[in-house]
């Protein structure tokens, strides 16, 4: 085994499969831009490893994420549905794993008992992926080309460029400021209802005012 600490992403290398780890606990995991390119650096790599046959991305800590805007939107309706597509991507809401199993976001569920490196299900994942290095890796390869030409018609590089130009106009402005107000608790856990603020009008703040000096805390 092979292992390379790279900041927030780490890299192992057991055989011919490469583990990718999101390394941000303390922040759930999410993609900051220097992480971003940790990844980006890290899936660049094992692509150029010919001794690499299979990948398994993951994050540490419970948490798992990748931004909407790095090729979700594309695959996902094409996945799901453009409905369900659309409705996972404008609301934000959490889906179970029964539902999402049910609507194909994963095509399996694990039971949390296969612990590698005290993260539950990644080894689910590692026996998954040693099941596809010990076929033809040229035929899995053909195969799966085939099985997303005629998912994506042919249009697959040009939806990706799409998506990332598209999404670029919000990552100075509405994106920045949507993480700080998340990483704030506001709209944790697919919660909705704390989204915005809520406006308080000048006779419910002198009501607010008056109540507390009607009704001061007790002090025992």
């Amino acid at each position: 085994m092979t292992s390379i600490s790279s900041n927030n992403v780490l890299i192992d290398k057991v055989g011919h499969i490469t583990t990718i780890g999101i390394n941000r606990p303390e922040k759930r995991n999410c993609v900051d831009f220097n992480t971003a390119t940790q990844i980006k650096n890290a899936i660049a790599q094992f692509e150029e490893d010919s001794n690499s046959y299979a990948a398994v991305l993951y994050g540490t800590g419970g948490n798992f994420c990748i931004p909407l805007t790095d090729g979700a939107t594309v695959r996902l309706q094409a996945m799901i549905g453009l409905s369900r597509a659309l409705d996972l991507i404008l609301t934000g809401r959490s889906l179970n794993a029964k539902e999402a199993f049910e609507w194909g976001v994963v095509n399996r569920i694990v039971a949390c008992g296969t612990v590698i490196s005290s993260i539950p299900a990644l080894g689910q994942a590692i026996n998954l992926a040693t099941s596809l290095v010990k076929f033809p890796q040229d035929c899995l390869n053909v195969d799966r080309d085939s099985t997303y030409n005629a998912a994506y018609n042919k249009a697959y590089e040009d939806l990706l460029k799409y998506e990332q130009k598209n999404g670029r106009r919000l990552l100075i402005s509405d994106a920045t400021k949507g993480a700080k107000r998340f990483i704030s608790g506001i709209g944790k856990h697919g919660k909705a209802y704390n989204l915005t603020e809520k406006d308080v009008c000048e006779w419910e703040k002198e009501f607010s005012e008056s109540n507390k000096i009607l009704n001061p805390k007790s002090k025992l």
